[in-house]
């Protein structure tokens, strides 16, 4: 990456799923002894090599399998390395609280700093309950642990559809999916499982990416797609799994602005777009994905800020830049200080503005003029100078 040229700077995080994946592949047990070695030795490896802590997907295969005396041994590793532990939680809906005590027991047995991953409460019968998560947090950090959390601005989560799906379906063979799915009792068994992780209506459920054969649900929600083809909701789930050679992103509706100004509003949280990185041209065009990609921060300093009046302009910028950085531990970033390096961003205050839509997400912001990325000047007067100034980051380098 740096011999190619890099828009912008980049750090990494070792994915514990992808630790586990190396050692264990898709079973679903506690490692033995040696095998929790291993995990710890790749770890130590990456760490060394200059990842900035470990990050987990605990909703996702195989991660999911990991219990917390995995988790525990793993970030006591990452403690030695004075990383960040980067949590996506085990639940964010009905099970959020239980979820939030699991990562922070994690971090206090450890003494690993946390970081819970966009952090919020979804479906709306668990509306309310950041208030609570919340204050574990603050209980926490009265301890002396340090746990944080981060957020993106949108009231729509960007996931992979396969979360709606048992974790043994995952791991199944998609032919014998195939086959079996003719049989009536097999079928109902999937379906009685996809209503019970199921917080949202099928209509607030929006096909975002399919990259080969069902492209034209694209844009879609599931409830219209089950109409057209006349389908049960579940079924089109399964359809998809089975029929796509990558995994089918969809955007769930599913959170309320009340919690969400409330855990922006929180000292525990920094801004991030929790996004990938798109283009509205090339291979990164596909699809129809969140408009987090494109209009996180600008939304916070447009409607955030200015509009709503959520945040002032020095809150936004601090849980943007210095907030972030000083978590990590990012030396000599985050701040406009003599002898620091030159990330800067220009903005107008008064006409910044998020214009990616979900019905339109591909689409750039307005009242960012000029970005300098190590000191040189990668955007001016809003058009990209084709400069490539950024670097990969290593820890303690």
């Amino acid at each position: 990456l740096n011999n190619q040229g890099l828009g912008l700077n980049v750090i990494t995080l070792t994915g514990q799923g992808t630790i586990r994946l190396c050692v264990l592949g898709y079973e679903d047990r506690a490692p033995k002894d040696d095998e929790l070695n291993k995990m710890k030795n790749l770890l130590r490896k990456s760490l060394e090599d200059g990842s900035w802590g470990l990050s987990s997907g605990l909703i996702y295969i195989p991660s999911c399998f990991a219990g917390k005396e995995e988790l525990i041994e793993l970030t006591k590793v990452v403690k030695e390395y004075d990383g960040i532990y980067a949590a996506h939680i085990r639940n964010e809906g009905e099970n959020l609280l239980s979820a939030v005590e699991e990562v922070i027991e994690i971090a206090r047995s450890s003494k690993v700093k946390l970081e819970i991953a966009h952090h919020k409460a979804s479906g709306k019968k668990n509306w309310g309950k950041v208030k609570e998560s919340l204050n574990l947090i603050k209980k926490a950090q009265s301890t002396n642990l340090e746990v944080f959390c981060d957020q993106y601005p949108y009231l729509a989560s960007n996931t992979s559809l396969d979360v709606l799906l048992p974790d043994w379906i995952i791991q199944k063979n998609k032919d014998y999916l195939k086959k079996n799915l003719q049989n009536k009792a097999f079928y109902l068994k999937i379906k009685k499982e996809i209503k019970k992780r199921l917080n949202v209506s099928w209509k607030d459920i929006w096909i975002s990416c399919i990259y080969t054969k069902n492209k034209d649900c694209i844009g879609k929600n599931i409830a219209e797609i089950a109409k057209i083809k006349n389908k049960d909701p579940e079924e089109i789930i399964l359809n998809l799994f089975i029929e796509e050679e990558c995994p089918v992103e969809a955007i769930f509706f599913s959170m309320s602005e009340k919690d969400l100004i409330k855990v922006m509003k929180s000292p525990y949280t920094s801004i991030g777009s929790d996004a990938m990185a798109r283009s509205p041209y090339g291979i990164l065009s596909k699809g129809q994905p969140h408009p987090r990609a494109y209009g996180t921060f600008p939304r916070i300093l447009g409607y955030y800020v200015r509009d709503k009046k959520i945040l002032t302009l020095e809150e936004a910028i601090y849980k943007m830049t210095f907030f972030s950085a000083n978590k990590l531990g990012l030396k000599k970033r985050g701040l406009i200080k003599a002898g620091n390096f030159a990330d800067l961003v220009i903005f107008n205050p008064k006409t910044v503005k998020d214009l990616a839509t979900f019905t339109k997400p591909q689409t750039y912001p307005q009242g960012i003029e000029y970005v300098l990325v190590n000191g040189k000047i990668v955007i001016e007067n809003s058009k990209h100078t084709g400069i490539l100034a950024g670097k990969i980051l290593k820890k303690n380098n």
